[in-house]
């Protein structure tokens, strides 16, 4: 799977797109958290 996005998106896009999704994981993350503490 990882193969295959490197292999489609490019070294350069495959960073990009892991920063992306990582901001993304941080984020709902950090919701999860809010809502399990509120």
């Amino acid at each position: 799977m990882y193969k295959y996005l490197i292999v489609s998106f490019g070294y350069n896009d495959f960073l990009s797109g892991s920063m992306v999704i990582f901001q993304r994981c941080v984020q709902y993350f950090s919701e999860l958290v809010e809502s399990g503490v509120g």
